[in-house]
């Protein structure tokens, strides 16, 4: 494809556009019912271990996801700590960390780590301070400030610890920090409906099965109650193929010289736009604004930030 002229970039965090739930509301009500429902299964489902590079399960496992769990929790904390169950629910997950711990290494985190010595592009298991091959920056800049703040605080380390861990160890740690959040939820639910939490069941979670990966959504413990206010608190997902085909508008648009500047850029980990702009343009598109109009809206740089 280079050879025909083709250029390529990678798309990461900074120049995504977010689902807002705002603009569910220009939806009818069942589709945004499956969006929520599907928005909370993307919340306790792992990236498979055997799909995309390990950089993409890197980025999504400590910063993608991670952001999403961890706004979910925060709401779960807020409405729920005052509640009789909410401590006993974490004494529970205190007694079950030390062996979730384990199955997440030798379960999701392994099965990445084959994935990846099989793959023709291997990242292999580098340290986290050390530079992304095929891009200019360290592994650690991927993951979000809520993800190194926990890590750092919940396993009592110091930040020059971290930098000498490997990309697999710290992936494993962010996992099994994901996951703590979500089953602390699920024994809170369990104990408020005087059921007794299943750690047989998150122990099929967190291995997976024959047919399901290794914390795959299907195999999460039923949840008790009503969670509806935490469950929207997953909305938020990053929107990468809708921000990659925006941009790749606009570089289409571009004159040669301004989009190899902006594929540079790209590779630099610029941001080009803000997740703002964005969204302004999936609320317009949701709205049914016109293709044209919408293009129109794209190649304006009073709309978004790049100058074509």
């Amino acid at each position: 494809m280079e050879k025909k002229g083709f250029s390529f970039f990678h798309l990461d965090h900074k120049n995504y556009g977010y689902l807002e739930l705002s603009a569910l509301t220009y939806i009818p009500s069942m589709a945004m019912m499956q969006i929520l429902q599907e928005e909370w299964q993307k919340a306790t489902g792992r990236i498979p271990p055997t799909t995309a590079t390990l950089y993409s399960r890197f980025h999504v496992n400590t910063n993608v996801n991670y952001s999403v769990i961890n706004r979910a929790y925060l709401a779960f904390v807020r409405s729920r700590s005052q509640e009789k169950h909410f401590n006993t629910a974490d004494v529970w997950w205190q007694s079950f960390k030390g062996e979730a711990t384990d199955l997440v290494k030798k379960g999701y985190v392994q099965a990445s780590k084959a994935h990846d010595s099989a793959s023709n592009s291997s990242f292999g298991d580098p340290i986290v301070s050390e530079t992304i091959k095929g891009m200019y920056v360290p592994w650690m800049s991927v993951m979000s400030k809520e993800c190194l703040d926990d890590l750092l605080a919940n396993n009592k380390l110091k930040l020059a610890e971290l930098q000498k861990m490997r990309v697999s160890e710290v992936m494993s740690l962010a996992v099994t920090e994901m996951t703590g959040k979500l089953l602390w939820i699920y024994a809170f639910t369990s104990f408020h409906a005087e059921i007794s939490p299943s750690k047989e069941l998150c122990r099929r979670y967190i291995t997976g099965s024959k047919s399901a990966d290794p914390l795959n959504h299907f195999l999460f413990p039923r949840m008790f109650g009503d969670i509806s206010d935490i469950k929207k608190e997953v909305v938020g997902n990053p929107l990468p193929d809708t921000s990659g085909m925006l941009l790749s508008l606009c570089l289409a648009s571009a004159s040669s010289e301004k989009a190899n500047d902006f594929i540079e850029r790209l590779k630099q980990g610029e941001s080009l736009t803000s997740p703002e702009s964005f969204n302004m343009l999936i609320s317009q598109a949701m709205q049914g604004i016109s293709a044209r109009d919408l293009f129109q809206s794209i190649i304006d740089e009073d709309v978004l930030s790049i100058s074509v």
